[in-house]
């Protein structure tokens, strides 16, 4: 039985955003401290990984993936719409620095609670307005 109260959906962006100047990828410490976050308000979370670079989502997480039911959905070939589709469907999320993950939590009538990081793009941080009440910034 699939309980949607206990899923939390985890993106994880590799790729492209280790060369591109712009942005910066986030480090293990954001997500060891959003996960912990989830820990503690759900009791079993079990975390759903999207991401365009397995290898280094998993050794981005590695101590997580030890001691958390986490789930990489690649297996699943997925296209990017059915992901992105799918992550509007999830009550809580942590997203990474991505329009793609942003957008799809902020348009969920599902979402709950989203982790997003403080540092955005390079340096910048992105600002907590009235339309961001769900997100809490680690």
């Amino acid at each position: 039985k699939i309980n949607l109260k206990k899923m939390v959906c985890v993106h994880i962006r590799g790729g492209d955003f280790k060369w591109v100047k712009s942005h910066n990828t986030l480090d293990s410490v954001y997500y060891k401290n959003s996960i912990n976050f989830f820990k503690k308000k759900i009791k079993d979370p079990v975390f759903h990984i999207y991401t365009n670079d397995v290898g280094f989502a998993k050794n981005l997480i590695r101590k997580e993936l030890k001691s958390n039911k986490i789930i990489f959905t690649n297996k699943y070939n997925f296209s990017d719409i059915e992901e992105f589709s799918l992550f509007s469907f999830y009550k809580y999320s942590i997203i990474a620095n991505s329009t793609f993950s942003l957008t799809s939590s902020y348009i969920s009538k599902n979402n709950k609670i989203t982790i997003a990081p403080k540092v955005w793009m390079s340096g910048r941080k992105l600002s907590k307005k009235k339309i961001f009440k769900r997100m809490v910034f680690l």
